[in-house]
This record gives structure tokens, C-alpha cells and sequence, in this order.
């Protein structure tokens, strides 16, 4: 396809064309030409939203066949899929795209899985108590670190040791940057020496609350972990829905892909002509 693009020279054409799409597919709708020319027609009619952008999902539907738990990302993007589907249903279409809407049949189980995101495709801290603690208890230590620095930075003996009053990252820890004979007044680990001979330490009293925050990561991490087993098994049951929706999503999308092409080129669409030809009048090369 690619080439015979090239060969009449399409290439830009169809770049063009692609930039609005949710995600990568073949040009060509497969089917009915009749029934997507109607569709795009009764769409045409409507503001309705864009779809988001969405990655491939064959690979996690295969994991899933065969009793795979998805990571929380793969999940997400089903998520973003079904929630697009339930945004669709509040406008009024009509004709066969209403008739189309209609087969799209969203099982309880999964509009109660799609509630459990927010925006950002992160699980809500109000679906577990666990999660409330957590982020309660992050928080807390964010605050006691940024008291902690302060302290230190303000503190007197420390401060001949000073090369500068920042917080550095390094290594994606937070450190200070100071003096060789730090050790004298302050009780650090060192993570690191700039270009110019100074050290990048983690003074031991963050370092302790550093490490309270990690082991609250991996317990989230855990938990997180429950959660995909649980989805994953619904989503195993609800297999053929989900392929169903995601195919569904890729129509919509192309149909979209067009309107939003042809409006923003300010063409039209025609039908193939039932005779087998078509007369061209002040036709020019795309």
C-alpha cells in the first residue's frame, strides 16, 4: 500500500490524513461502502468528542486468552476505550449510527472497573482504604522532608560546609551539595562528587524517611498488583465484549479520522458511482 501511495505521489496526503487518528490502521473500511458513507453523514451532524489517543491493545487481548494478568498501563488503555463508548451514548444520533450505538452493550462489571480511574489512568485512593493511608501517610514525609532540608540548611554549624543553599537530585535521590569535612558536623551518606571535588550527600535523617517513603511505594505497588489480578479475571470473563469494542473503536476512529480531515480541507464525501465510472469536473491532485 505504502508504495503505491509513493507511486502517486499520496505520501503527504495520506500523513496528513493519519495525524487524525487515535491510533495506527490500515487506510481501507472494510465493508459496506454504502453504510460508512451514511454513517459519516449522520456524524457529520454531530459535535461529538474526538477519541483519545489509545495504544494497540492485540497483545494484552492475547495475554488475556490465555488467563494473563495486564499491567495497570495495558488496562488503562481498555479503560480509555469503554469510557469514550460511554461518553458516545449521551448524544442523540440518529438513523443507523443510533442503530449502531445500540449493539454497544457496556456490562456492569466493567462500568463499576472504569470508576475505580481517575484522568491520569491511575486507580482512586477512595476505591481502598488502603490506598487513603497511604497517600495520607506520603504526604506526611513529603512535609517532613521539605521541614528536614530547611532545618538543615538554617542550621549554623552546617552551613561553613554550604557550596550552595539548593536541594540537588541525583540518582533521583534529594542530597546537598557540600565541602569535604562535612562529616565533622553532619551525619550523611555520600551518593556522589561534582566536577569540581564537592560531595552529594543524603543527610541520615532524610535518608530514614526516605526510606519509610519507598517501602510505602512498594506496598502501593502490591496493592496495585491485587487490583490488576481482579480486573484481569473480569476482563477475562467480558473477553469477547472487549474485542468487540475495541474493533468498534477503530471504526469509530476512522470515521472520525475523516470528518476531521475532510473539514479541515473543506471537502466533501461522494459515493463510488453505481455505473463503474465517475466523471471529474475541476478535479485537481490532492
Amino acid at each position: 500500500m505504502d508504495s503505491l501511495f509513493s507511486r502517486l505521489d499520496l505520501k503527504s496526503y495520506i500523513a496528513s490524513y493519519k495525524s487524525h487518528l487515535a491510533r495506527e490502521k490500515p487506510i481501507p473500511l472494510e465493508g459496506d461502502t454504502k453504510r460508512h458513507f451514511e454513517m459519516i453523514s449522520q456524524l457529520q451532524n454531530f459535535e461529538y468528542p474526538a477519541p483519545p489517543k489509545v495504544a494497540n491493545v492485540d497483545t494484552p487481548l492475547m495475554h488475556l486468552s490465555k488467563s494473563g494478568i495486564l499491567r495497570i498501563s495495558e488496562i488503562w488503555e481498555f479503560i480509555k476505550i469503554v469510557n469514550y463508548f460511554i461518553k458516545l451514548t449521551r448524544f442523540p444520533f440518529d438513523g443507523k449510527m443510533a442503530q449502531w450505538m445500540e449493539q454497544i452493550i457496556i456490562p456492569e462489571s466493567i462500568k463499576v472497573i472504569v470508576k475505580w480511574f481517575d484522568s491520569k489512568g491511575e486507580l482512586r485512593a477512595q476505591i481502598d482504604p488502603r490506598f487513603e493511608r497511604i497517600e495520607s501517610s506520603l504526604l506526611h514525609i513529603k512535609e517532613q522532608l521539605k521541614t528536614q532540608f530547611r532545618q538543615l540548611l538554617s542550621t549554623k554549624r552546617i552551613e561553613p560546609y554550604l557550596v550552595d543553599r539548593q536541594i540537588h537530585l541525583l540518582h533521583s535521590q534529594e542530597a546537598l551539595l557540600v565541602r569535604g569535612g562535612f562529616n565533622h558536623v553532619l551525619k550523611a551518606t555520600v551518593i556522589g562528587r561534582s566536577s569540581s571535588g564537592f560531595f552529594y550527600v543524603v543527610p541520615e535523617a532524610v535518608e530514614s524517611l526516605k526510606k519509610k517513603e519507598s517501602s510505602l511505594w512498594d506496598e502501593k505497588e502490591s496493592i496495585i498488583y491485587e487490583y490488576c489480578k481482579k480486573i484481569s479475571l473480569e476482563f477475562g470473563k467480558k473477553l469477547p465484549f472487549l474485542k468487540f469494542i475495541n474493533s468498534a473503536f477503530d471504526k469509530m476512529d476512522a470515521y472520525h479520522a475523516r470528518i476531521a480531515f475532510a473539514k479541515e480541507k473543506g471537502w466533501e464525501f461522494l459515493l463510488p458511482s453505481a455505473g463503474g465510472s465517475i466523471e471529474l469536473s475541476g478535479f485537481k491532485h490532492p
